[in-house]
C-alpha cells in the first residue's frame, strides 16, 4: 500500500456527517495539511462532471496523486484566512464541524467553540479531561463526545499538529508562516502563499 492510500485510510477514521452552508470545516489539500474553512455551496453535480478548468475534479485531484470518486459530491469551501472566493473540493476530502456530534447540544456547542474546539478533528485531538474543563461540559458530556467521535489516528495528528503550530510552508519562499496571518494570500488552485508579493513571484 503507498503511503497516500495509507493517509487516506487515516483520514476515513474521521466521522463523517451530512454538511450545510455555512459549517465550519476541516479541509485535506492536496499537499497533504489540514486546514480550516467554511462551506459556501453544497454543489449539484459531482467529482466526474465538475469543472477545474479544462479538466474534471477526478482528473485534477488524480494529477495530485489523490484517488478521488467519479460519484463524490462537490462541496465549495472558502478557507480560513482567504479573500471571499472559494474552491472546490471532493466530499471526502471535508470533515465537518462540532454541531454534527451526536449528544452535543446547539447550546453546548458555542462554549467548545470558544475554547478553540471548532471542528470534529479538533475534538479527537482533546482528552476528556481537556473537554471537561469547558465552561458547561460536565464530566458525562465530555464523555459521550469522546465516545463519538474517538481519537485522532497518529499519523494525522502528526499533520495537524504541523500545521497548527508551526505553520504551513509558502509554496514560493519555502518559509513557514501562519495561514491566518493577515498578509496570507491564497492562489488560485488552493495553495497559501506568505504574502501577495510571494503570489505574484508564481502568477506571473
Amino acid at each position: 500500500m503507498s503511503e497516500d492510500e495509507d493517509e487516506d485510510d487515516e483520514l476515513d477514521k474521521i466521522p463523517h456527517q451530512e454538511l450545510e452552508e455555512g459549517s465550519r470545516v476541516a479541509v485535506r489539500n492536496t499537499d497533504g495539511t489540514l486546514i480550516l474553512g467554511t462551506v459556501t455551496d453544497l454543489r449539484d453535480d459531482t467529482a466526474g462532471e465538475h469543472m477545474v478548468g479544462q479538466q474534471t475534479l477526478v482528473d485534477y485531484w488524480a494529477g495530485e496523486g489523490i484517488e478521488v470518486d467519479e460519484d463524490e459530491k462537490v462541496i465549495d469551501v472558502r478557507l480560513s484566512g482567504s479573500a471571499s472566493h472559494s474552491y472546490s473540493y471532493p466530499e471526502s476530502r471535508v470533515r465537518p464541524d462540532i454541531t454534527n456530534v451526536s449528544g452535543l447540544s446547539q447550546d453546548k456547542a458555542p462554549f467548545l467553540r470558544l475554547a478553540g474546539y471548532e471542528t470534529i478533528v479538533d475534538l479527537m485531538e482533546a482528552d476528556q479531561q481537556e473537554l471537561a474543563s469547558v465552561d458547561n461540559i460536565s464530566d458525562a458530556l465530555a464523555a459521550r463526545i469522546k465516545a463519538h467521535v474517538g481519537d485522532l489516528p497518529d499519523k494525522l495528528a502528526s499533520m495537524t499538529k504541523s500545521t497548527d503550530e508551526f505553520g504551513i510552508e509558502c509554496p514560493e519562499c519555502n518559509e513557514k508562516f501562519d495561514p491566518q496571518n493577515e498578509g496570507a494570500i491564497e492562489g488560485d488552485k488552493g495553495e497559501i502563499f506568505c504574502s501577495l508579493e510571494c503570489l505574484h513571484e508564481v502568477y506571473e
